[in-house]
């Protein structure tokens, strides 16, 4: 019998057929799973396979694919404490969504597996920083165009009206990433105990390695520049930089006069109803509030979360959520940093966005 390791794939399958483990952990009850270490699109219909241990499960009868070509159901829930590795995925993307994967914009499917409202099946969200169109590694360039490529300067001293405008801009579809896009994707990772780092001591990571620096603003580093273990996944393709670097624009979380807002089902801003702030701004935290799961929202106790990332605000006015850290926040950036001390119109070096994209079918 074959164990199946994700770095010990056998050749089973054709050329242009992807392969990779369970994308979440078994827990003995799921049994709706998605496809998306690879970021690189939906299933083909009739494309998907899947083995346990070396055996072949039976398409239709051990699990059934979706219609939205990103999640499959198992029919009986794989067991609680199962290895994820144990099991392999592979299928055939769709054309249209390697085109998207690979193009100009390099970009990452991520699936809606917290089920979160607003945001769809899943999301395509830019594998790098946004930078200009124009950008290179030793300017910023003068376009109004985002992009997300590798090894440039990153778009930043942008306010969070222009990052929605320039995002918008590139047609149907794109945005700003949306808050519960991003908790999807911190979740994701501390699921699997994976914590990236990132650029967030003037141009090293908290392990001392280098990214290439910035010419255009020192302690800033290129996008994407970083060793594996800044990309969420510690995969090459992965997505890089949501640690460190620059602080990133997030839409759909705001805090009025010290209210939370959150966005409905449509994406208009609503009011929670609850204080936002607690203890002193610019302080680490250490637990989630557990009534808003989707929003990843710091709490003085509640759902435990590991590493001390930071929480600023401020209880006065409108203040848009901002997440990741710069590169001049040392250990308090991280995936559940969140800073919602800033007005829409402020804008720094250290102050970035990120292209995504909604899911079509």
């Amino acid at each position: 019998m074959i164990t199946i390791q994700a770095n010990n794939f056998p050749t089973y399958f054709s050329a242009g057929t992807l392969t990779e483990p369970l994308f979440l952990k078994p827990d003995g009850n799921r049994t709706r799973y998605p496809i998306g270490w690879l970021g690189k699109g939906r299933y083909q219909p009739g494309s998907l396979r899947i083995w346990k241990s070396g055996a072949k499960l039976t398409p239709g009868v051990d699990y059934l694919e979706e219609a939205n070509g990103l999640f499959f159901t198992f029919s009986t829930p794989p067991g609680a404490g199962e290895d994820y590795r144990e099991y392999l995925v592979g299928f055939v993307p769709r054309a249209a969504d390697l085109a998207i994967a690979n193009g100009t914009d390099e970009m990452f499917l991520f699936p809606n597996w917290m089920g979160s409202t607003w945001i769809g099946d899943g999301f395509w969200i830019g594998r790098h920083l946004a930078s200009k169109a124009d950008a290179t590694d030793a300017s910023a360039g003068s376009s109004t165009t985002p992009t997300s490529r590798k090894g440039v300067v990153p778009w930043c001293e942008v306010d969070y009206n222009a990052a929605v405008v320039a995002v918008t801009g590139k047609g149907g579809g794109w945005h700003l990433v949306r808050n519960r896009e991003w908790v999807n994707i911190a979740l994701w990772c501390a699921h699997h105990d994976i914590f990236p780092t990132g650029n967030s001591v003037s141009g090293v990571d908290g392990m001392g390695v280098a990214h290439a620096p910035d010419p255009v603003t020192a302690g800033r580093a290129l996008t994407s520049t970083g060793p594996v273990t800044s990309s969420h996944n510690l995969m090459p393709d992965g997505i890089f930089d949501l640690v460190g670097n620059v602080s990133e624009w997030i839409d759909g979380l705001q805090l009025v006069n010290n209210v939370i807002y959150t966005a409905s089902a449509d994406g208009t801003m609503t009011s929670t109803g609850i204080t936002g702030s607690f203890g002193t701004s610019a302080n680490p935290i250490s637990a989630m509030r557990t009534d808003m799961p989707e929003e990843l929202y710091p709490a003085s106790s509640g759902d435990v979360w590991k590493g001390g990332d930071g929480f600023w605000f401020t209880t006065t006015d409108t203040r848009q959520a901002i997440r990741g850290g710069g590169w001049g926040n040392g250990p308090l950036g991280g995936l559940g940093a969140l800073n919602l001390s800033k007005a829409r119109s402020y804008s720094d070096t250290n102050i970035g966005f990120r292209p995504a994209l909604s899911l079509t079918v």
